[in-house]
């Protein structure tokens, strides 16, 4: 799968762009993911979102059908402002089971949902998604939030950070708690550099 391709797509419709990109894929196309984050939680209509499926659905097409590609959906947002039902929807109907589900591949796709995301798109999943409860990340909480921050950012966590994680009460935390905190202290060291 082409990375670049991805995101020369994504980036051009983080930039107002909804028909393809012209000219070639440069080469090295950054990530710039927070940003399109950003961008997209701006927009407004759900043919945003129809958008990115299409880019995503051309980039999986250029991966060899005989060459095994996990792929994980997550990140849908609180349901309000940023992923609505009826995107979703739109997302299993004409991405999931038309563009993947329907061709011989070795693409899998794990969707990952909290369990009030899942209750609200239960109904819009295929039956035969497998559902798998995933329990709580345990005490080591700055084990997990250093390798998530180290995956995420491609750095370490700052010195000044790594000393305020020993101050953080040791409980289990979900993986959406461990998200936000490592964006939080991402975020929080931006503001000084």
């Amino acid at each position: 799968m082409s990375r670049n391709y991805l995101n020369w797509r994504l980036n051009h419709l983080a930039q107002g762009g909804t028909t393809l990109p012209e000219g070639a894929v440069p080469p090295d196309v950054p990530d710039e993911l927070p940003e399109f984050a950003r961008k997209l939680k701006k927009k407004k209509a759900p043919e945003f979102h129809i958008h990115a499926f299409g880019a995503l659905a051309d980039t999986l097409e250029q991966h060899p059908d005989n060459v095994p590609f996990i792929l994980i959906l997550d990140d849908f947002g609180d349901g309000r402002e940023f992923f609505r039902t009826e995107d979703f929807g739109y997302l299993v109907e004409n991405f999931l089971k038309a563009r993947l589900l329907a061709r011989e591949s070795k693409v899998r796709v794990i969707v990952s949902l909290s369990e009030s995301q899942d209750q609200r798109y239960r109904t819009i999943l295929p039956s035969s998604f497998r559902r798998t409860p995933v329990p709580l990340f345990p005490e080591q909480l700055t084990d997990h939030l250093r390798l998530l921050y180290k995956l995420r950012f491609k750095k370490d966590i700052p010195a000044k950070s790594e000393e305020r994680l020993s101050a953080l009460p040791t409980r289990q935390r979900t993986g959406e708690e461990l998200r936000a905190l490592c964006q939080n202290i991402h975020d929080y060291e931006s503001l000084f550099t």
